[in-house]
């Protein structure tokens, strides 16, 4: 009472009123609106700090306790405080770090009031901390001093008809905006968000409105969203970022639904524990937290129409935004979706397969990932694994999604699967990605279509820089020679090939350079060419301490030697190699 009498003094230093506001909101205080928990006189310090002054009441009876900290430090004044006493505001409304014990569990409010000396000097501060009671949260911000002075300069300020739509509108703002922090905000923050506030009548949109604590140990952030995008998950994802971005930790997120504009607003608290709160672009935390909200769905409408490569966006969308399953859409981004559906769109029954490999980052130099799509049906694993197994890897980890593309009344038969597939090589082994990923997927899908066998020679590709092609001729060779009467089995004969990776690779190659007809060269220089080959492979060859792979390897070579002509480049009539090799 002795603090609101002294602001009924003309001697103070503030308007009449500020003084008569003042006087009236601790008046109203006292009224039976707060609950008083504790009060502590602090009186002003020779270096314009504070100090304590005399014994306090309530819990600050105790000068173990503290109504204010930084982080895990008690302190009386900080630079804020100072600028507080400086400033030409009688006192100010904020939140303790004492959390309340009695009634609600909630950090007590603080109240810091000026105290000046008859003739007006500055003696120190007054501070009561407890709690509002439920008057302050259910009464009119007009009817509560402090709360009806701020409210009466943003609306004068706004400069908007009081009668008009735009003006009443405002009011509701006003009038429903968090409590707590209307009696911490300052006016021209107050109006600012009240603006942007008021915008969003108009034109709902996601907004993001933060406010860093007078003493620098909070920051208080609304969040408006779209309602219907809303949920637990949205809510922590968007704490998330605003604790990174603003250095704290998410010590409240409370929800309300507005009913007039068709958004949530979400009251988030970010408690800070040491440093200053970082200074954050508001506009770029704002373009963040939108893309959080969108849904997938969203992001791919939108990443559709950015992709003039995957053509026509609207009807794709119509196609695939609803397309993909859960397991799909919790698995991968956009850009991914995106290449899928690009994928998707070329497959036909007469073009089936699309596959993909590639290495992970972090994963290890022995394994390597396939992403497959299937068109019409899905291809089962015990269809997939012989042939991996055959082409030398096997498979660690596998995912299947569904994707049902709309398509009216060809959904059913444009309906795809992807098949994603984690695989290491069986003889633990390195795979270079950058050499032999495209020539496994020129593989795969050779066999898949029946073009290329599914056997043990197909582990060639591996190590060799043999396409499947070559592959398939050393599977010729090696048949001529068991027709021949070689008295070794076809598996010995693969077997042999892949111990030997780089011997089978220089006698696929001495067959191209003897009959390669895009060489265009004489006998006699196809045989120079061969040569040095023909060195190599001795030189190999004395490094196989097994007789019978020495034999085999023999064979080949000499095969290759005998050999006069071959149907090996001879191309179809739709300028694809004969599948037939003699």
């Amino acid at each position: 009472r002795q603090a609101a009498e002294g602001f009924r003094r003309k001697s103070q230093p503030y308007s009449k009123d500020d003084r008569k506001e003042a006087a009236d909101f601790i008046d109203w205080l006292a009224n039976d609106d707060f609950i008083f928990i504790g009060v502590r006189r602090y009186a002003l310090a020779a270096d314009g700090g504070l100090e304590v002054a005399e014994e306090g009441l309530g819990i600050l009876r105790d000068r173990d306790v503290h109504e204010l900290r930084l982080g895990e430090e008690a302190v009386v004044t900080t630079p804020e405080i100072r600028q507080f006493l400086a400033g030409p505001l009688p006192l100010i409304v904020t939140k303790a770090s004492l959390r309340s014990r009695v009634h609600r569990r909630t950090f007590l409010d603080y109240v810091g009031v000026k105290l000046h000396a008859d003739d007006g000097r500055l003696l120190g501060e007054l501070r009561i901390i407890g709690l509002f009671t439920s008057t302050a949260y259910t009464d009119s911000v007009r009817q509560i001093p402090y709360l009806r002075r701020k409210v009466e300069m943003v609306v004068e300020d706004a400069g908007l008809d009081r009668e008009s739509h735009s003006g009443k509108a405002l009011g509701t703002v006003l009038e429903t905006y968090p409590r707590d922090d209307l009696f911490q905000i300052d006016p021209a923050t107050l109006l600012v968000f009240a603006r942007d506030i008021l915008s969003l009548y108009d034109r709902p949109r996601v907004r993001v409105l933060p406010r860093v604590d007078a003493f620098d140990r909070f920051v208080s952030v609304l969040v408006y969203l779209p309602r219907e995008r809303f949920d637990a998950a949205l809510r922590d994802k968007i704490g998330a970022r605003l604790a990174t971005a603003f250095g704290g930790h998410v010590s409240a997120a409370s929800p309300s639904y507005l009913t007039d504009v068709p958004l949530t607003r979400v009251h988030y608290i970010i408690g800070r524990r040491e440093g200053r709160t970082p200074e954050v672009d508001r506009a770029a935390l704002e373009a963040a937290v939108a893309e959080d909200v969108l849904s997938w769905s969203d992001r791919l409408r939108q990443a559709l129409r950015e992709t003039p490569s995957a053509g026509d966006a609207g009807m794709l969308f119509e196609r695939y935004g609803k397309a993909f399953d859960p397991g799909y859409i919790a698995a991968y981004g956009i850009d991914t979706a995106v290449a899928d559906i690009e994928r998707l769109e070329r497959l036909s029954p007469e073009r089936p397969i699309a596959l993909d490999f590639y290495r992970r980052p972090g994963d290890p130099a022995n394994r390597i990932s396939l992403r497959l799509l299937s068109f019409g049906r899905p291809l089962p694993l015990s269809e997939r694994v012989p042939m991996l197994e055959n082409m030398g890897l096997k498979a660690i980890n596998e995912r299947t999604y569904h994707i049902e593309p709309v398509c009216g009344a060809d959904t059913e038969t444009r309906r795809s699967w992807l098949h994603e597939m984690t695989l290491e090589r069986v003889d633990s082994g390195t795979i270079e990605v950058s050499g032999s990923a495209a020539r496994l997927e020129d593989l795969l899908t050779a066999v898949l279509r029946g073009e290329a066998e599914n056997d043990g020679f197909n582990a060639l590709v591996l190590d060799t820089g043999l396409a499947w092609r070559d592959v398939a001729l050393a599977r010729a060779l090696a048949r001529y020679l068991r027709q021949a009467g070689i008295p070794y089995s076809q598996d010995y004969l693969w077997t042999t090939l892949v111990n030997h990776a780089d011997v089978a690779a220089r006698i696929v190659q001495l067959f191209h350079t003897s009959f390669d007809p895009r060489l265009d060269a004489s006998p006699e220089a196809r045989a120079a060419r061969g040569a040095p080959l023909r060195e190599e492979i001795e030189t190999a060859l004395a490094d196989v301490s097994s007789l019978d792979e020495d034999r085999i390897l023999r064979r080949f070579v000499n095969l290759v030697d005998a050999a006069l002509r071959t149907t090996f480049y001879q191309l179809d009539a739709d300028g694809r190699p004969k599948g037939a090799i003699a």
